[in-house]
């Protein structure tokens, strides 16, 4: 990692772990990041899409679901492939000699820190959202984007990732959503010309 993007990275990690140490913090951010499950996220984006457009529900349901599932897919790849250590192993040293101390909120974890994934699933599910709702004013849309920015945040509070985890975590939930909904509607798009194009045999029946 280039010099000045590792000093970056460590900096804002104490910044928001260190510095932002507070009872209020703990609090609101302890519950935010538990919304980056996906068995949290997933219902509420579904309830969400329901109202939003009853008819094409499971249509758009399944765009979300399709998106998520690839995102996942490529990011656990991508934790498996690039074996990262997470804050706790990285300053290990560091915290036994009483170096630095590091805010860690629920189980201490150590191993496949990137990318994140609850930062994958966040954004993965703000950007479908964006371009499943768009009759919502860009305001609104605009808001699922800040709150996976605080899911992701909440992550380096908490302990469990680096400002570059949920960086590239956010980066690979919105081109695996955005490249799964082109490819879904690319075929979409062929199956509907594909049965426009058939005959109507109830029609040729009927004359």
């Amino acid at each position: 990692m280039p010099e000045l993007i590792e000093r970056a990275n460590t900096e804002i990690f104490f910044f928001i772990n260190n510095a932002m140490k507070h009872p209020i913090n703990d609090l609101w951010l302890g519950y935010t990041t538990q919304l980056g499950n996906g068995y949290v996220l997933l219902p509420i984006a579904m309830i969400m899409l329901f109202f939003y457009d009853r008819k094409f529900f499971w249509k758009n349901f399944g765009y979300l679901f399709a998106a998520g599932v690839v995102g996942g897919i490529v990011v656990t790849q991508a934790k498996l492939l690039f074996d990262a250590p997470r804050p706790l192993s990285f300053y290990q040293r560091e915290l036994e000699a009483g170096l630095v101390s590091i805010n860690v909120m629920f189980e201490p974890l150590y191993a496949h820190s990137f990318p994140s994934g609850h930062s994958q699933t966040a954004f993965t599910v703000a950007h479908s959202l964006a371009l499943l709702c768009t009759r919502f004013a860009w305001g609104v849309r605009a808001s699922f984007y800040a709150v996976a920015v605080i899911i992701a945040l909440s992550r380096v509070y908490v302990g469990a990732h680096f400002p570059i985890d949920i960086l590239a975590g956010a980066l690979v939930g919105v081109l695996t959503a955005h490249l799964t909904f082109w490819g879904l509607r690319k075929v979409e798009a062929k199956w509907t010309a594909r049965n426009d194009s058939l005959p109507n045999i109830s029609s040729n029946t009927n004359s």
